[in-house]
């Protein structure tokens, strides 16, 4: 079977635009939500012209949790969470699957763009996601 494949790499994307106050995270370097979309959009256009199927390949870096340093304050996120310590009140939580999934909810909430499109993406294309790690 014939198929085409976009391939997307290194987005970096952080905790975007601050819930609430509209304002862009001062440690966000991912600026191109709209230009995502206009992307995926195009690609699913092209599609429907020649069904010809896509596959999304996101080729790592997609997520920087590194530059996720916002702290949860509601008891029920805390209570969830191992304890938080000094360094971690200090560079942002750590890499537990708790303390994973509360940063990657805060990128989800900070690019709704991106990630609406996403899941619009993978019910009708197979997305392909290749996280690659760098263990030194």
């Amino acid at each position: 079977m014939r198929e085409h494949y976009a391939i997307l790499s290194d987005l970096h994307m952080a905790e975007g635009v601050e819930e609430g106050s509209r304002r862009l995270s001062r440690l966000e370097n991912f600026y191109f939500d709209s230009q995502l979309e206009n992307l995926l959009t195009h690609l699913e256009e092209r599609h429907a012209r020649s069904g010809i199927p896509w596959v999304l390949v996101i080729n790592g870096d997609m997520i920087d949790f590194l530059r996720v340093t916002s702290l949860p304050h509601e008891p029920e996120d805390l209570r969830a969470l191992p304890p938080l310590t000094p360094t971690k009140k200090r560079y942002g939580l750590g890499t537990s699957p708790a303390e994973s999934k509360w940063q990657l909810e805060r990128v989800i909430a900070g690019h709704p763009v991106a990630f609406r499109l996403n899941r619009c993406w993978s019910r009708v294309r197979r997305p392909v996601f290749s996280i690659r790690t760098s263990a030194r």
